[in-house]
């Protein structure tokens, strides 16, 4: 067994070393396995507790991936979070599935570290040489493919298999009209109406991108935002809705002075160094004040690179924009953490809300959120709402703002004119 992790520091390395598998296995009398790994929770960890702990963590999790390999495979740490297993002398892709099992589980194990008992998780996607593919470059390509298709079902690990290739093409494809709709403005934005539980009166609206493609119809919305994260094209797809939701947003300032409305950042566009510079640039074209948009981010979002979203946020937010932690209760942000955010609002998941009326337990989550938020000095907006009880439950907890379903679904932005005009919640806020 190798005493250590060796460095593979790019691809031109795994390429020649694949090379020489290849070689040793007799070009095709053996099979080997390609294993790619990643472990997950790293920047978490170096968010919360610093580099030295996840140092520590990497150093511990190699120890761990080199107990559970035998001692003709070859392990490989490349950047980050990534590993690389060589597994040479198979019977069948069944025991190199026993390997990933082994480190799987190894990793699941806590991790004591400074005082604290952390854990991990690891995807992983396997492809096997000459069964899967007969070169280098379409091992790794096999391999990287069967662990995007792990990542995407929330799996363990993958084994690479032609009906991924078959996704992966669809997924191309999409990728591409994908790019021909933001380039045409054909990305239409539906508005969800959040109320103030005070005024009873609305007081602003959430947007939501919608896509229908002209080979596909309608395109979830999950769907269509992991393959602009996926592609590149999350940016771009942001700035459109950033400029049509500001540019729609205007008209409706006659309903309220203080009307906002609220796009969601995804972790992506949340760590380009561009996006502050571009959002007041777009705030500066259409004339809205910055307190009237609102930017809501995931706590695992935020926790992707909590270091860097520090930053981001915090400049958003210097410049009187409004930052959301959605779907709040979900995600992995302590309350340490939180006491460093620049946010002014939370936004509680709509999975609790949903049954705080039947189940107590949920309930008090809610009423517990409601009063952390405000120890804070932070507004709360409760999603999920669908009957006139939890309405009114929300109210007496002191929750500031609601939307859902019992108040209105998301509608385009004309439907949303009329809602305004003819709703009870809006008809009466006119300024």
């Amino acid at each position: 067994m190798p005493g250590k992790l060796q460095s593979l520091p790019d691809r031109a390395r795994l390429l020649d070393e694949l090379d020489e598998c290849i070689a040793r296995s007799g070009h095709g009398a053996e099979l080997f396995a390609l294993i790619l790994l990643k472990l997950r929770g790293l920047g978490t960890i170096n968010g919360e507790l610093g580099n030295e702990v996840g140092d520590l963590v990497l150093d511990e999790f190699s120890n761990r991936l080199m107990e559970c390999l035998r001692p003709s495979d070859l392990a490989f740490r490349t950047t980050g979070a990534k590993f690389v297993v060589l597994v040479p002398s198979l019977v069948g892709a069944g025991q190199a599935e026993l390997a990933i099992k082994k480190i799987s589980q190894a990793a699941k194990q806590s991790v004591d570290v400074n005082g604290h008992s952390l854990k991990l998780n690891v995807t992983a996607g396997l492809a096997v040489y000459p069964e899967h593919a007969q070169d280098p470059q379409r091992l790794i390509y096999c391999a990287e493919t069967a662990m995007s298709s792990a990542k995407s079902l929330a799996k363990a690990f993958a084994v690479y298999s032609k009906k991924q290739i078959t996704k992966t093409l669809s997924v191309l494809s999409l990728e591409t009209e994908l790019e021909k709709a933001i380039d045409n403005g054909d990305i239409e934005l539906h508005y969800q109406p959040k109320i103030n539980l005070k005024s009873q009166q609305v007081s602003g609206v959430e947007s939501l991108a919608r896509w229908k493609s002209k080979a596909h119809g309608a395109v979830r919305p999950d769907v269509f935002i992991e393959i602009a994260e996926r592609s590149g094209l999350i940016l771009p797809l942001t700035l459109l809705t950033v400029n049509v939701a500001l540019r729609q947003s205007r008209e409706l300032q006659g309903w309220s002075r203080e009307f906002s409305v609220a796009i969601n950042l995804s972790a992506a566009v949340l760590n380009d160094p561009e996006v502050c510079e571009l959002i007041k640039r777009a705030l500066g074209i259409w004339g809205n004040e910055p307190g009237q948009l609102t930017l809501e981010i995931t706590e695992s979002a935020m926790m992707e690179d909590p270091r860097k979203s520090l930053k981001i946020l915090t400049s958003l937010r210097s410049e009187g924009i409004n930052i959301s932690i959605d779907d709040f209760g979900t995600g992995y942000s302590s309350l340490s953490y939180l006491k460093r955010l620049p946010v002014n609002e939370l936004k509680i998941d709509k999975s609790f809300v949903l049954n705080m009326m039947q189940d107590e337990g949920d309930a008090k989550i809610v009423k517990s959120v409601i009063d952390l938020a405000h120890n804070f000095d932070l507004a709360v907006v409760a999603e999920g709402i669908e009957n006139q009880e939890s309405l009114d439950q929300l109210a007496e907890m002191g929750c500031n703002f609601a939307q859902g379903f019992y108040i209105a679904r998301p509608m385009p932005f004309e439907d949303l004119k009329k809602w305004l005009s003819s709703s009870s919640w809006g008809k009466q806020t006119i300024a």
